[in-house]
């Protein structure tokens, strides 16, 4: 009986050590089912955040990539109408002048007064119109601006424009022309000179040079055979010619000095009414006040 009850206490004993093994190491599984469960939540939020901060992202490429696509539509169609403009300004210019040359009978003087009144109501009518369609109020700019503006207008407009309308009356459009094409090279000059633009390559000087030549030849009249009554008006009008040798060389150096103004009209232009007012605003101040000028000396 005392070994059955020694055999019992054992087999007793070893029972609680097993149990409390048993004990220790489900307690280790729970906790390290709980740690891998804690990590579990941790990865589960590090890859909400990811995911999150990957949405945003995505957002905000989206709006960049938006607003780039945005930039460049307005930047090409700028510079389309812009390139549009610049081929259209000559070729309009080219029209008027010999309009002008061919059937303007009166002075220089009034033919500014008139081409510059009538542009201003064509331009006073264009602003209010825009500007009532975009909701917005014309003219609202600023007055400094506005005074740059009328500073260029009377430099190009009212002094440059008048010589250049005499240099028409004087050695006719196409000379006239001939000189008018060493614009783009004076604009290209004062752009580096007061502007800061950048300087033009050296394939855009030689496109600026083929365009001057284009507008030169293109200018030139007609040559045909004469009869002998107009070999007779011709030799007339050269000896014409040589004795007004000093007023052809005066009509010279007038358009030349309207190649000098008018680009600096334009650079106090581009300076301080760019920013302010629009293209047709800009134009109904300039040619408003040169009219006003104009009307004022002439009234003198």
């Amino acid at each position: 009986s005392t070994i059955h009850a020694c055999s019992t206490g054992t087999n007793t004993l070893r029972f609680r050590r097993s149990c409390s093994a048993h004990d220790a190491m489900t307690r280790v599984s729970l906790s390290a089912l709980r740690h891998t469960h804690r990590h579990l939540l941790h990865h589960r939020a590090l890859l909400s955040q990811q995911k999150q901060r990957s949405n945003k992202a995505t957002a905000r490429c989206a709006r960049h990539t938006q607003t780039r696509r945005r930039k460049y539509t307005i930047m090409a169609s700028s510079v389309a109408a812009g390139t549009i403009a610049a081929f259209a300004a000559p070729l309009s210019m080219s029209v008027g002048l010999f309009a002008w040359g061919e059937n303007w009978k009166g002075s220089a003087f009034a033919l500014n007064l008139f081409k510059n009144a009538t542009a201003t109501v064509a331009f006073l009518a264009v602003s209010i119109v825009a500007a009532y369609v975009r909701g917005q109020q014309a003219f609202a700019g600023d007055a400094t601006a506005a005074g740059w503006l009328v500073c260029s207008g009377l430099i190009g407009i009212v002094v440059g424009d008048t010589l250049w309308l005499q240099a028409l009356a004087r050695i006719g459009a196409a000379r006239t022309i001939f000189v008018d094409a060493l614009k783009p090279f004076t604009a290209a000059a004062f752009g580096r000179l007061f502007l800061n633009e950048a300087e033009l390559s050296a394939l855009a000087y030689v496109g600026v040079a083929l365009t001057s030549v284009g507008v030169t030849v293109a200018a030139q009249p007609q040559t045909r055979e004469l009869s002998d009554e107009e070999e007779e008006v011709e030799e007339f009008q050269d000896s014409e010619k040589k004795a007004g040798a000093n007023t052809f060389a005066l009509g010279y150096a007038m358009a030349l000095g309207n190649v000098i103004l008018d680009t600096y009209g334009a650079v106090l232009t581009k300076q301080h009414g760019s920013e302010s007012f629009t293209a047709f605003e800009i134009s109904a101040i300039r040619f408003g006040c040169s009219a006003a000028i104009l009307l004022a000396t002439g009234l003198a």
